[in-house]
């Protein structure tokens, strides 16, 4: 058998030989890449060679373990007969010890028809098998890993129907028990997505009010400010209640668009207290400061507001009374004249015709 030194002189073959091919060889001492030369015969594991070395033709045998798998599955090729069943299985053989399953698979093929169809080998028609089935389940792990659960079902299936006797077929209660826990994962996975799209909505219809509350609570702080007039003290009451008022109607939107959803409705509910109690604490102000200046039309006007939402809101009731109260002494300083209130708010007298 020739060993390193005979494959050194098949590799400066004259390139001239027409009837030559190249062959790839794994890294060796001698740091070779290849050979070329023409395969004679095959042998179990190694294969006859011929080439031309010097002028003259140099030929042996050459173990298969100096060749790249390709190209030694190559010489095993060169050398077989389609019609020899012997030969196919040994392609096949060889194929399968790499991994090449596909290759292995077509070689049987072949050896099977030149032997009439019958297995010309069971054992390595036992080992093919073997490896369909570990196909099977190594395809079934990818699919899996890839979240196609659906196509891992009837991998599985195929699996347990075509090698039910395999040891992949063994596995078939681990690997139920992992195809079960991908897709309660996946399902997971689905529910957080469309629980986020349902917030990300919840936020998108409440922020608005959010920015509307903050608008009013901060107009209520500069009417409360002694920077200002009390003209301006009263503009920013008023702009208190239309920022919460505008809050109030977002809200009620956001609670009709999405009406069932729990969470939204709590949010809102929040909200919508937050907004009322700063539109109260203005209309007080504004109704306090009508009051003072006589204006009791305009003061019942602003008590009225807060009574519209919570007409048992005893702050409201109570400014109420007080507002009543005051009209009723600002008409006995008339002289118990009946009076109207006029368009500034006053209490003025009703002349009498």
């Amino acid at each position: 058998m020739l060993h390193l030194p005979a494959l050194l002189c098949l590799a400066l073959l004259s390139p001239a030989q027409d009837d030559l091919t190249t062959y790839q060889l794994k890294p060796n001492p001698k740091g070779l890449r290849e050979v070329r030369a023409k395969v004679l015969a095959v042998e179990d594991t190694r294969a006859r060679l011929r080439g031309v070395v010097n002028g003259e033709t140099r030929e042996g045998w050459v173990d298969l373990k100096w060749f790249t798998d390709v190209s030694a599955l190559r010489v095993l090729k060169s050398a077989a007969s389609s019609t020899d069943a012997a030969s196919q299985v040994r392609i096949a053989r060889f194929a399968l010890s790499t991994g090449n399953l596909a290759e292995a698979e077509k070689a049987w093929a072949a050896a099977v028809q030149a032997n009439g169809g019958a297995s010309p080998d069971r054992a390595m028609e036992k080992a093919l098998a073997s490896q369909r089935a570990n196909a099977l389940e190594s395809r079934f792990h990818e699919e899996v890993y890839a979240g196609k659960v659906d196509a891992a079902e009837r991998t599985l299936a195929k699996l347990l129907k075509e090698f039910p006797d395999s040891g992949a077929a063994k596995k078939a209660p681990a690997l139920r028990q992992q195809l079960d826990t991908k897709r309660q994962m996946a399902a997971a996975e689905v529910a957080r997505a469309k629980a986020e799209k349902v917030e990300t909505k919840r936020e998108r219809l409440l922020a608005p009010a959010r920015e509307k509350i903050a608008q009013a609570t901060a107009a209520e702080q500069r009417s409360l400010s002694d920077r200002g007039t009390e003209t301006q003290a009263k503009n920013a009451s008023l702009s208190s209640v239309r920022s919460a008022d505008a809050a109030l109607a977002t809200i009620d939107r956001a609670t009709k668009q999405m009406q069932g959803d729990a969470e939204l409705a709590t949010a809102a509910t929040a909200l919508r207290s937050e907004a009322l109690t700063v539109r109260k604490r203005s209309l007080l102000n504004l109704g306090s400061y009508s009051l003072t200046r006589g204006q009791y039309h305009n003061a019942l006007g602003y008590v009225n507001g807060i009574l519209r939402y919570a007409p048992s809101d005893a702050d409201a009731l109570g400014m109420r009374a007080r507002i009543e109260t005051a009209a009723n002494e600002d008409a006995d300083w008339w002289g118990g004249v009946p009076t109207v209130v006029g368009r500034t708010g006053r209490v003025v007298p009703h002349s009498r015709r």
